[in-house]
């Protein structure tokens, strides 16, 4: 489920649409996420809501050997008891300070109801999402801190900033930290070609933001060496990729040719591959037939 973040007051709930009958090992479908969704919106009621993840909880095995039983037997009908479809939503409540409070919902879909609530230990922390990857380089590079960091190296201009965001993780079990997000930079070559070594060049800074505020609040330095120690740091000239030179590994950016001496290894199907796959999650090979989630 993609994440999506709301801030202001709450909508008014909409009408719950139309469901049809469900294996109970499906995935949710769209419907489904919707309906989960709306109801942590309306049950909360917080200035904002960043969601994180929605997927199916799984049957309880008891109740789910009899709708088996059912089905393996051919005697599953529409009307065969199938244990309770639910939702577990996992999600961060946001404050008007910016401040969050992680929390996990069990949402009943036919019932419409919040069954279920857990809230987080301050000490916890959950993984970053896609969104938050995102909001790290924008902030970065309009960051007037990262932009003096960068000044330092005296970059050419054939070079371009490319950022990989990271984790900033490793805290002690029982300390409450901020929630930080850390990035690697490297000089990318203006290039033509989009697959030129994104790696090639990486430059000793790492901007750490403070991710629930938005901000880069510091630039830590890393070690460059040195002929004594080897942990100095700022040893580097100021022209920091003057001696560097491309190490490119696509074939068509590669300076050598490829090799030639290597014969072809063909692997083909004439007559299609050995399963099915329907439903969305439903496969079938050999003697096989199980669902994936």
């Amino acid at each position: 489920m993609p994440s999506s973040e709301g801030l202001g007051p709450a909508s008014q709930r909409g009408p719950v649409p139309k469901l049809t009958v469900k294996h109970p090992l499906e995935q949710l479908s769209i419907d489904e996420v919707n309906i989960a969704r709306q109801v942590v919106i309306d049950a909360r009621k917080a200035f904002g809501i960043l969601f994180r993840n929605i997927y199916a909880v799984e049957p309880v095995k008891a109740e789910l050997v009899k709708f088996l039983n059912a089905e393996h037997s051919g005697t599953l009908t529409a009307d065969t008891p199938r244990p309770p479809r639910q939702a577990r939503v996992q999600y961060d409540t946001i404050s008007e300070d910016r401040s969050h409070e992680l929390l996990e919902s069990i949402v009943d879909i036919a019932s419409g109801k919040e069954v279920e609530l857990r809230r987080a230990a301050k000490t916890a922390q959950t993984a970053l999402i896609k969104d938050e990857f995102m909001e790290f380089t924008t902030v970065c590079l309009a960051s007037d801190l990262f932009k003096q960091a960068i000044k330092e190296f005296n970059l050419d201009e054939k070079y371009e900033i490319a950022i990989d965001p990271w984790p900033c993780g490793g805290p002690n079990p029982d300390d409450i930290e901020p929630r930080y997000t850390q990035g690697l930079i490297f000089a990318k070559l203006k290039h033509e070609n989009p697959d030129t070594n994104h790696y090639a060049f990486p430059l000793p800074i790492i901007p750490v933001m403070d991710t629930y505020k938005k901000e880069i609040i510091r630039i830590d330095r890393l070690a460059t060496g040195g002929t004594e120690d080897g942990l100095e740091y700022g040893t580097g000239p100021k022209n920091i990729l003057g001696h560097c030179v491309p190490a490119e590994y696509v074939p068509e950016l590669l300076d050598t040719p490829m090799r030639t001496d290597v014969k072809p290894l063909n692997v083909f199907q004439p007559d299609g591959p050995s399963f099915t796959v329907s439903d969305d999650s439903l496969i079938e090979w050999q003697k096989w037939r199980f669902r994936v989630g």
